[in-house]
């Protein structure tokens, strides 16, 4: 697809960025994270450019008022879903190639682009959009592994308010996060605090979601 795409459209059309991302994420879980590293920095230095290009502002009607029948107000509306798009996809890349850095130890270059990530997500796609949730639980995992637990928990923290309240209590990923701060509690000998969100997880999971939960509980005790 990313072949066909490039070779009919070019590397700075949207869909063909589209198929490298897709593309790097299949390397990444092939752990061949340098082959994402290379796709993935094309992408973004594509992104970059095309959003540097593209300009979010208004041009109002003469009375200041823009009417839903307006062609303008059309054009705005398409214009304003076309560049979300790219920021989204802008912003994914950004949270690819820091996984991709994680994976590679390469923690400085995650961290960069993993803080670049959550900053773009919370300002441009909005701050309980699920893509801007999974970036702050993966840099808050990072944070952890770098022995910043304090930071950790408060990006986990958001986290997990984010997602119960747009996914819900009983949703996987709302659970993951549960399990991973029991985890970082743990880290830090705050068994009680641990405990009780293990607890809180093993309250509302499935039997099979709940497995993991249960072992790191296990093994607290």
């Amino acid at each position: 697809c990313y072949e066909t795409r490039l070779e009919m459209f070019g590397v700075d059309d949207h869909d063909t960025l589209v198929s490298l991302n897709s593309l790097s994420i299949t390397y990444n879980a092939m752990q061949e994270y340098q082959e994402a590293e290379r796709l993935l920095l094309t992408c973004i230095e594509k992104l970059t450019t095309s959003l540097a290009s593209l300009s979010p502002s208004v041009v109002p009607s003469a009375s200041g008022v823009m009417s839903s029948s307006s062609p303008t107000t059309t054009s705005h509306i398409h214009h304003r879903a076309y560049l979300f798009e790219k920021q989204l996809l802008h912003t994914e890349c950004l949270l690819n190639i820091g996984k991709s850095y994680r994976e590679m130890n390469a923690l400085e270059r995650s961290e960069e682009y993993l803080l670049q990530c959550v900053n773009k997500a919370v300002n441009k796609i909005g701050d309980s959009h699920r893509l801007t949730l999974e970036a702050k639980h993966t840099y808050a995992g990072l944070l952890e592994k770098l022995e910043r637990f304090e930071e950790s928990e408060m990006f986990y923290t958001q986290c997990l308010e984010g997602r119960k309240l747009v996914l819900g209590e009983t949703h996987s990923d709302t659970l993951t996060t549960m399990n991973d701060m029991g985890y970082l509690y743990t880290s830090q000998k705050k068994y009680e605090e641990a405990e009780h969100m293990y607890l809180s997880c093993l309250s509302i999971a499935s039997p099979v979601t709940g497995i993991v939960c249960m072992s790191n509980l296990g093994l607290l005790y």
